[in-house]
């Protein structure tokens, strides 16, 4: 089944030009994995969190390999090789994989594995040696034994070959000074050679481990003092120079994880400040929009104001011409009942009906030119009223009330304009009366009864346009009131949207604020860029 599984499942591909890393506890729990590790596996973070390294892990993969993984870390030691894992899709993950642990305060804390591309050679030379492990025709063994079991093997061999000809030199002197049989001289001399052969194995060693491995070492230290954290370090000895190198990797595995960390966060912070710049392009827009809008209003309500003023001061003036007609209707009712009485008067003295009708008629024609003048400022009322109902349209749900007033105020004016006229009809009917008394004094009394009705009848009606006229001057009284609070109003609108329109202003310049500092935080995302840029973590 696991040849079944080896053979159908396909190699997922490794994200280009990213670290993968994972980090474990001491029970080897997934704690952290980044996007790139997500990613490569075809899952997510959220799913990756708590897994064991056992449940991600290839079924495939020896449990012999995972128990020298869990050995070597658990030692203090770095693990280096090749790492099959399951991909979401049922395919392969592999990967070269560096794990190390993760120290603080001198013990392990954790362990943590850096990921990186791998040949398809390579992975056909590990699924090989899986295959020899699963057939019991190999063991697996960590990839630092072989190097300390070349260089002791090749220690022992030297000490041995320069024992051996040591042995040789001694024994062919004691020979030749005692006289041993040739026999003996001669496996002595065989003894010396085979020591001297091994002398070159012993001399290349050394140079190995004190030229090749230094220099190789130095190469490494420089590519990292270039920023190149791609290299792979020279590890695997077991003295102080080993340690020392894998304390190196320790930190270059480090840095390379916290280098990506950094590249991620600028990143992620640089979309963030092109969302944060856009939404304080769209403030500016808004604010200016507002701006404008605020600007439109305070002139429209500063127009309305001054519309607002004039019919005030429309109202008031036809609020004293309202009092004029009222003083004038109180003058005709005055002459009225100076009309009564004279007619009164007639019928007790008829001798002094023809003074008396003189005096009539000059009452009637005041009386006519009072209807006139009351005709005319009922049409200057009417027309006034008119202006004041179109006026209380333009202002909309303020202006309803004041055209309700100015509507009755028509109808007042109407009125007036009735009466007025009825009054002058009523002026021609004594003027008749008045012409016939000059011709016959006979029908004098009859006449003098008759003018005296009218008169009364006048005198009603003008008491009548004396209370619409007190009435009219109230209301135009009312609607001057109205007015004047509506301007003042329209006046602290206006001194409100002034304010309003500073505080937009301040808006304005506190998103100028906000977009000049959006710039500054994006040039130093792009200066940590570039100093992170100064460092290669994957290869």
């Amino acid at each position: 089944m696991v040849d079944s599984l080896a053979a159908n499942a396909q190699n997922a591909p490794f994200p280009k030009g990213k670290l993968v890393v994972l980090k474990y506890d001491m029970e080897f729990r997934i704690t952290y994995a980044n996007e790139a590790c997500a990613e490569f596996l075809g899952t997510t973070r959220e799913a990756l969190i708590g897994t064991s390294m056992k449940d991600i892990a290839h079924p495939d993969v020896p449990q012999e390999l995972l128990a020298d993984v869990r050995g070597t870390t658990a030692a203090g030691r770095p693990w280096l090789g090749l790492s099959k894992l399951k991909h979401r899709s049922g395919g392969v993950a592999w990967s070269s994989a560096l794990t190390i642990p993760i120290r603080k305060d001198g013990r392990n804390i954790g362990f943590m594995s850096l990921r990186s591309p791998v040949s398809a050679e390579r992975v056909r030379t590990e699924e090989a040696l899986y295959d020899a492990m699963r057939r019991k025709k190999s063991r697996y063994r960590s990839l630092d034994m072989p190097v300390r079991k070349a260089v002791s093997s090749a220690s022992l061999l030297g000490l041995l070959g320069l024992f051996g000809g040591a042995m040789s030199a001694a024994v062919a002197y004691a020979g030749f000074a005692t006289g041993l049989s040739s026999t003996a001289g001669q496996v002595m001399t065989l003894a010396g050679v085979t020591g001297l052969i091994a002398v070159p194995t012993l001399l290349g060693a050394l140079w190995r481990r004190c030229v090749t491995e230094p220099a190789s070492t130095l190469q490494a230290f420089e590519r990292i003092a270039e920023g190149d954290l791609t290299s792979m370090l020279p590890v695997g000895r077991s003295d102080e120079m080993g340690r020392l190198m894998e304390s190196l990797m320790y930190m270059q595995g480090r840095l390379k994880v916290m280098l990506d960390e950094i590249r991620l966060a600028a990143t992620l912070t640089d979309a963030e400040n092109a969302a944060l710049l856009d939404q304080v392009a769209s403030l500016q827009r808004a604010a200016q929009a507002q701006r404008d809008h605020i600007l439109s209003v305070s002139a429209a309500t500063e127009q309305n104001s001054a519309a607002v003023s004039e019919v005030a001061s429309g109202a008031r003036s036809s609020a004293e011409a309202a009092g004029n007609a009222l003083s004038l209707v109180a003058r005709g009712r005055d002459h009225l009942n100076q009309t009564v009485s004279a007619a009164e008067r007639t019928v007790l003295a008829v001798e002094g009906a023809n003074q008396t009708m003189k005096v009539l008629g000059e009452s009637i024609q005041s009386i006519g030119t009072i209807s006139a003048e009351i005709r005319e400022i009922s049409d200057q009322t009417n027309l006034l009223a008119l202006n004041a109902a179109i006026e209380a349209a333009r202002a909309g749900e303020v202006g309803r009330g004041f055209a309700v007033v100015a509507d009755e105020v028509r109808k007042l004016a109407e009125r007036t304009a009735h009466c007025t006229g009825n009054i002058a009809a009523m002026v021609g009917d004594i003027r008749r009366v008045a012409d016939n008394v000059a011709g016959n004094m006979q029908q004098a009394v009859a006449q003098v009864g008759t003018a005296s009705n009218s008169a009364g009848d006048s005198l009603t009606v003008i008491e009548h346009i004396e209370q619409g006229s007190g009435q009219v001057a109230k209301l135009a009284g009312h609607i001057a009131d109205a007015s004047t609070e509506h301007s003042t109003a329209s006046e602290q609108i206006a001194r409100d949207m002034e304010k309003i329109s500073g505080l937009v202003e301040h808006s304005v310049a506190s998103i100028e604020a906000v977009d000049r500092a959006t710039d500054a935080v994006k040039a130093h995302i792009g200066n940590m860029r570039q100093l992170v840029g100064f460092f290669r973590v994957v290869a």
